[in-house]
């Protein structure tokens, strides 16, 4: 029976590769977020509510707080529940994740412009550092939506499998909702979530050392937000719970 949930990332994204990948082999809710109306007045808001929801039904089923196993902008997600009902989360996995969403593109920018020697992605992601503004932000993200094979920068080298599964998600047009991922993502820019909220069960991270968000560096940002944080680079892109054995990433607990 699942008592994990799973936050995937995007906004936007589904968990198909996770169901195909692992079907019911683990104890995890693999979740698709609900895609955003045309009508819905604040998105993000709306999702946390959507998240609220399922975590509070697993909570009913399980009789009893369940894990959150969150990727990417999902991190968010749990943040968000972390304040509202902790006591329905037994304890937090981040499985890849993004703090600073504006730092993320930023060196997702840098990297494909040095690989690339795309100087004017290197323009646009230099300007969307130093002047800090939506409109530059969006002229990056916009830009990067534009590069040939953007999705091979979100994985290791070793992912080949895995990596061809995500891009014929792609080109089905099944891998993003595009309208949720520009509603949200402007309407959790505009709020910008302040103050991490307190919370008292295990958190555990894992970045994967390729993963074009992240740097060595950044284990102090990520104990920032969860003080009693175990966090581990590990050999993997942006999907640590795709490229590597369950047992690194879900350990027992």
């Amino acid at each position: 029976m699942a008592d994990h949930l799973f936050l995937h990332g995007g906004p936007g994204l589904s968990a198909a590769l996770e169901r195909q990948r692992f079907g019911k082999s683990l104890p995890v809710h693999w979740w698709d977020q609900p895609h955003v109306e045309a009508d819905v007045v604040e998105p993000f808001e709306w999702l946390v509510g959507a998240a609220e929801k399922e975590l509070g039904r697993l909570v009913e089923v399980q009789q009893k707080p369940v894990a959150v196993l969150a990727n990417s902008f999902g991190v968010h997600l749990a943040l968000a529940l972390m304040e509202r009902v902790p006591e329905k989360i037994r304890s937090v996995s981040v499985v890849g994740g993004i703090l600073d969403v504006r730092t993320a593109f930023v060196r997702l920018g840098r990297r494909i412009s040095e690989v690339s020697r795309d100087a004017e992605l290197e323009v646009v992601s230099s300007r969307a550092e130093k002047i800090g503004d939506s409109e530059t932000l969006w002229a990056l993200i916009e830009r990067l939506f534009t590069v040939t094979n953007l999705l091979d920068f979100y994985w290791s080298p070793e992912a080949g499998a895995q990596l061809d599964e995500m891009k014929a998600l792609a080109a089905r047009g099944s891998l993003v909702h595009v309208p949720t991922y520009l509603a949200v993502l402007r309407d959790f820019l505009e709020k910008r979530p302040g103050v991490p909220p307190e919370f008292d069960g295990s958190v555990q991270v894992w970045i994967g050392r390729c993963d074009p968000y992240a740097r060595p560096d950044d284990a102090d940002l990520w104990r920032a937000v969860f003080p009693k944080a175990s966090v581990e680079f590990v050999e993997a892109g942006h999907f640590p719970h795709l490229e590597l054995a369950a047992d690194v990433w879900m350990p027992g607990e």
